[in-house]
């Protein structure tokens, strides 16, 4: 169930909430599952900070509904948009709060086995070159941070555990796609993604 609420403060600012409510095991029964603020910016810039839902991949339309290889999840952020003549530009910074019942792709998907995690940090970025409605090229990529002890608890046995003790954390993902629209119903996509892990990634993937 989820009920929201928008109030436009003036011509340049629009408040967003949504009150979730959920029987899902992940998830808190009921919280604030956004709340942000928009802003229009000067030079055509516009800013949306708070919690939010960011999915690049879903608005490039390179995936259908649920389970995108890259982004898709509600992060406490700050992200700036900008439109071209040619195409468009943004940027986020992203702290997540891991145990706070968001309901992350990350959290649950990775590090739900590991008490007393606090955080991590994200950012990201997509450009899309459009010369023509025919085809164009999008750029994206995320880079995650983690920074806290209890971390190392992602290792199986103790050798493990050294190993992420001593090592920094994070990975990125970066892709880039070439599309043609044949028709206005028809398009094709040649997607490349590259993804590299830290030492903690590695030891966790076995």
């Amino acid at each position: 169930t989820r009920i929201n609420f928008t109030k436009y403060i003036d011509e340049n600012v629009k408040f967003f909430a949504e009150l979730r409510g959920s029987e899902n095991t992940n998830e808190t029964n009921t919280r604030w599952g956004k709340f942000y603020i928009d802003v229009k910016l000067p030079w055509d810039f516009s800013m949306r900070m708070g919690r939010q839902n960011i999915d690049y991949w879903d608005e490039e339309g390179l995936y259908i509904d649920n389970e995108p290889m890259m982004f898709d999840a509600d992060v406490d952020a700050v992200r700036f948009d900008r439109e071209f003549g040619m195409g468009s530009f943004s940027f986020f910074i992203a702290h997540e709060a891991a145990g706070d019942g968001n309901n992350s792709l990350l959290w649950n998907g990775y590090l739900n086995n590991v008490s007393g995690f606090d955080a991590y940090y994200q950012a990201g970025f997509k450009a899309r070159i459009a010369p023509s409605e025919t085809w164009g090229v999008v750029l994206l990529g995320e880079q995650f941070w983690f920074d806290d002890a209890r971390y190392q608890e992602l290792g199986a046995n103790a050798a493990s555990k050294a190993i992420l003790a001593n090592q920094d954390d994070g990975f990125h993902t970066y892709a880039i796609d070439a599309y043609v629209n044949f028709t206005p119903n028809i398009r094709a996509d040649l997607t490349y993604l590259m993804q590299g892990y830290d030492q903690r990634w590695r030891v966790r993937m076995q």
